[in-house]
């Protein structure tokens, strides 16, 4: 069996890798060294509705985020790729707005100034321009002419943004044609069974995803138990064949590299002890939930100050502008709510490194990565109980109901007070958690869909 490893996501991406993209490249980054010559690469060409084989050179550079590709090859739109046009043409009509192109990628959780903006016109505009800094761009034609050779013994792997970037009816019978097989990383279902912390926008583009995708997959790798019965749940309330399923962990170990020996702090955290909280700040991981908590922290003085920050690291998401401001105006909390986005991984690795604890109050995970992050550099954690969040901390995290500010303002308190009990629970951590890595947790879920593959799938 000959396993492709899509990387469309990744190579459209520009930034630090975060969420699904970092799974991608983590993922992408060990197909090679563990599956051999059975392993190689591929893209998703829209407009075409066929898949591209990528040169492992070309997707070493993608998953270094020093390439990316341009799709837009000019060539002639097919049957069933209308849908994926029509979102291009309207791209492009925003684009020409630049602030409210930057409004709605806000809501996406996305972040861009109105100069990259100007850049992402000036490139789109001149196919043969390159940014003055950043990935280099080419062309999908130049950097994969060829069309991957599929049939029976072909096995797509997929775990990007797939609503986002792939014509799945399209894929639908461009399987039937071919008979390869399909398998697609499921990261939660929260757009099915809480669609109101979904961007309104996108529930009913996920909705159709999740319909479309369950038959489509031979086989489904779900980031967590919890989501895998979430997904075994949702095929039997609607009477769809569940594909061939297992689950797998993320890893939790950042990249090491030379930029952890520079730099220091940003001036308002040094001196500092602080709780760090890494999220998009969007309803559903629940900031305003720590933001009143802390308020109230900072109003009775059960925190002090002059010595205490919460810090909260992550993009801007949709329908928090309220709550942004709030926090800004609000005399308790504008200096001592800390917020920073957009961070490398190395600055990231100081952050945790730096924190007394963690906080992390989402009202339902798929995982809960930052929890894993956080407990693989020896971090208390405070946590709600939701959804995959006890499976992730076990017994090492302090659970709080994600409903009660209350609770977490005492949590907060006794966090930073009880030195003691921290330094218990840190050196608890340090004895019994196991962050799986990011090598040995491609190990496994390479294992286990090849497991998957071999008892439920064609014979190779």
């Amino acid at each position: 069996m000959k396993v492709y490893f899509d990387l469309s996501t990744s190579a459209r991406w520009s930034g630090h890798a975060v969420g699904i993209v970092r799974v991608e490249r983590e993922l992408g980054r060990r197909v090679l060294p563990v599956l051999g010559d059975e392993g190689g690469y591929c893209l998703f060409l829209p407009r075409e509705g066929g898949l591209r084989l990528l040169p492992a050179e070309a997707a070493a550079q993608i998953i270094a985020g020093e390439l990316q590709i341009r799709f837009e090859d000019g060539g002639p739109a097919i049957p069933g790729a209308g849908q994926a046009s029509l979102r291009r043409r309207i791209r492009n009509a925003i684009l020409r707005r630049p602030k409210l192109y930057q409004a709605i990628q806000r809501l996406r959780g996305l972040s861009f100034s109105l100069e990259q903006i100007a850049e992402v016109r000036r490139i789109e505009a001149d196919p043969d321009a390159q940014p003055a800094k950043g990935p280099i761009i080419r062309t999908i034609d130049d950097v994969a002419p060829e069309r991957v050779p599929l049939g029976p013994d072909t096995l797509i792997v997929s775990a990007g943004l797939d609503w986002e970037y792939k014509d799945i009816r399209g894929l639908y019978r461009m399987k039937a044609k071919h008979g390869f097989q399909y398998a697609a990383v499921i990261y939660d279902l929260i757009p099915l069974i809480m669609p109101h912390y979904v961007v309104p926008a996108y529930v009913n583009l996920l909705r159709d995803y999740f319909g479309e995708v369950f038959w489509l997959a031979d086989y489904c790798m779900s980031i967590s138990a919890c989501t895998q019965r979430d997904m075994y749940a949702h095929c039997e309330r609607y009477g769809v064949p569940a594909p061939a399923a297992d689950y797998f962990p993320l890893g939790g170990d950042l990249p090491t590299t030379l930029e952890d020996e520079e730099g220091e702090l940003p001036h308002a955290l040094q001196g500092k002890r602080y709780a760090i909280f890494v999220s998009t700040i969007e309803p559903r991981k629940n900031h305003r939930t720590l933001y009143q908590a802390w308020d109230r922290c900072i109003r009775e003085g059960r925190v002090d100050p002059e010595t205490c920050r919460l810090l909260f690291v992550g993009m801007g998401g949709w329908n928090t502008g309220d709550l942004r401001a709030e926090m800004a105006a609000n005399p308790a909390t504008r200096d001592t709510i800390v917020t920073m986005s957009n961070i490398s991984d190395a600055d990231l690795r100081r952050l945790y490194e730096g924190a007394e604890f963690s906080l992390f109050p989402s009202f339902y995970e798929g995982y809960g990565l930052p929890v894993a992050e956080a407990l693989s550099y020896g971090k208390p954690c405070i946590s709600s109980d939701a959804g995959s969040l006890p499976e992730i901390g076990g017994d090492l995290v302090t659970y709080v109901d994600p409903h009660n500010p209350l609770a977490w303002a005492d949590a907060i308190v006794e966090a930073f007070d009880d030195r003691a009990e921290m330094a218990r629970r840190a050196n608890a951590i340090q004895a019994q958690f196991k962050a799986p890595t990011w090598d040995a947790a491609a190990d496994i879920f390479f294992a286990r869909l090849t497991a998957l593959v071999q008892k439920h799938g064609a014979a190779p």
